[in-house]
């Protein structure tokens, strides 16, 4: 029987644990933590991509890509979970402000809307996807100069333009997918871990970790590493070494519960350039990331610095 190490229990880790799970294969995931999903998946926008944000790649390669993995992913979300996506909570849809001084043309991001809009429509003809299950209206439409200036800030907003991009409530589906893994007889969660070696072996690969301070060595067919903490380390350790030059970040986000309710904030992304994203769950609960107050670290190396993964004096 095959036997595989998924090292890190993010989205990632996770939800390759339970694909391969569901093919029959007995996986060992690995953590550092007490739970699965706990660090920058937990805290994050939770956006699932169409390829409206990345008009600066002349490519349209990662475009692509995001379209691709959006109109599948609510498919997997409920072959993983058996839960609708739509139930997990959703964002209200994405406003794409085009500010002033963007790094690209208000054109040329309406050209790439377009060709965004385009290859969403052909793929899900061609798949049978619905961008996560939901029933959609346009991809995207500009919004009117009398709209804009009803909304938006003119003297910021060069334009605006509605979208179908929504975010998914990131710490409600980390908890539905900690459930599954639980419940899953062919994945074995092991907390506490920390991975220190993959050597190849003359069939397979062996682990070496800690685990709760005790040396563990265990061999394996297959390694997935999903790791972000010492990620391109372990890599690099059995010669796997990235063609382009690679980069970590450290940016914090913050979750707002307001008071009182305010359904007149729409979730917005400010393109091309050194701004952010607020997302609107519900009337009270919002996310805030925000360039380049939010940023934090940026590091080349192979092993970046040992950052705060909290703002100082904040709650858990």
């Amino acid at each position: 029987m095959t036997r595989v190490a998924v090292l890190g229990a993010g989205f990632q880790g996770t939800c390759v644990a339970l694909e391969l799970a569901l093919r029959g294969v007995e996986v060992d995931l690995y953590d550092c933590n007490d739970r699965c999903i706990t660090q920058a998946g937990y805290a994050n926008e939770g956006k699932i991509h169409l390829g409206f944000v990345y008009a600066n790649d002349r490519t349209f390669d990662t475009a692509k890509l995001m379209a691709r993995g959006a109109l599948a992913f609510g498919r997997a979300v409920y072959r993983w979970t058996a839960c609708d996506i739509a139930t997990i909570g959703v964002s209200t849809p994405f406003d794409y402000v085009v500010h002033r001084t963007t790094m690209v043309s208000t054109e040329s991001i309406a050209g790439h809307f377009a060709k965004v809009d385009k290859f969403a429509r052909e793929l899900m003809a061609a798949t049978g996807h619905a961008y996560l299950g939901i029933n959609q209206r346009e991809p995207f439409f500009r919004l009117s100069p009398e709209k804009l200036g009803s909304l938006y800030d003119a003297d910021v907003a060069a334009a605006v333009f509605e979208t179908s991009e929504r975010s998914l409530n990131a710490k409600q589906l980390a908890n539905i997918l900690r459930k599954r893994i639980a419940d899953e007889p062919r994945v074995t969660f092991t907390p506490r871990s920390q991975v220190t070696e993959i050597t190849r072996a003359a069939v397979g690969y062996e682990v070496s970790c800690v685990i709760d301070g005790i040396p563990v060595r265990e061999m394996y067919q297959q390694v997935v590493n999903c790791l972000w903490d010492g990620k391109l380390k372990l890599d690099h350790s059995i010669g796997l070494v990235p063609e382009r030059q690679w980069l970590h970040r450290l940016k914090y986000g913050i979750t707002v519960l307001l008071k009182r309710a305010d359904a007149a904030i729409p979730s917005v992304t400010i393109l091309v350039g050194s701004y952010g994203d607020i997302v609107r769950f519900n009337d009270r609960h919002f996310y805030l990331s925000w360039y380049p107050t939010c940023l934090a670290g940026l590091s080349g190396d192979v092993s970046p610095p040992a950052w705060p993964r909290m703002l100082s004096g904040a709650a858990p």
